[in-house]
């Protein structure tokens, strides 16, 4: 399997994202070339959970990249939230 991200970047007003994803994936933060790999974050499947893509310790992010972690596909929900 390879990564995947979004293709526009996020808004740059927009602060939070929320994540769903159907089938566990690792998730990866960063530019518009970032990719995700297992060493990345592991998100299980079935949660609902707000990320801060900007805040005083972080640049802000422009890009998600997501990893099937089991080879079955599945689909995550992003939402741009504030």
């Amino acid at each position: 399997a390879t990564s995947a991200r979004n293709t526009a970047a996020f808004d740059e007003a927009t602060k939070i994202i929320s994540v769903y994803a159907t089938v566990p994936v690792y998730i990866a933060m960063g530019g518009a070339d970032v990719e995700a790999d297992s060493s990345d974050h592991y998100y299980p499947d079935g949660i609902y959970y707000d990320f801060a893509i900007e805040g005083q310790a972080t640049a802000h992010y422009t890009h998600i990249a997501i990893l099937r972690a089991d080879g079955t596909d599945g689909t995550v929900y992003i939402s741009e939230k504030e």
